[in-house]
């Protein structure tokens, strides 16, 4: 049996769809039998309603949305190897979105402690 678990979640200012704030999610399908986890990043809003859905925000230029369900994850989510690839990529994610600069996370800290160290 496959059950799915959110294990991280963060919400990124700003990233809007369907007019709702998007959390990029790291989402794992359980396989019981198996005995092993399948990780996924999903951009995720919620309802008015308290609903959970996934958007397609990471896989298409048509967004569109979905309920949670172990098929949605599967095919709206991008799958990463571990738990730290993905919260690599959604701070990352964020973090280029947030300042509306493609310079990474390392290069905006770098700059920063120059900055710090001029003054």
């Amino acid at each position: 049996m496959i059950t799915s678990k959110i294990l991280f979640k963060e919400t990124v200012s700003g990233f809007t769809s369907h007019g709702l704030d998007v959390s990029l999610c790291i989402m794992g399908l359980f396989d019981s039998v198996k005995v092993i986890w399948t990780y996924y990043i999903t951009p995720v809003i919620k309802s008015t309603g308290g609903e959970l859905y996934i958007t397609t925000d990471l896989v298409s230029d048509n967004s569109t949305s979905s309920r949670i369900s172990n098929g949605s994850i599967n095919t709206y989510g991008k799958k990463i190897k571990d738990i730290e690839e993905g919260k690599k990529f959604i701070y990352e994610f964020k973090t280029k979105w947030e300042s509306g600069s493609n310079n990474s996370t390392a290069e905006m800290r770098d700059k920063k402690l120059e900055d710090i160290l001029k003054s």
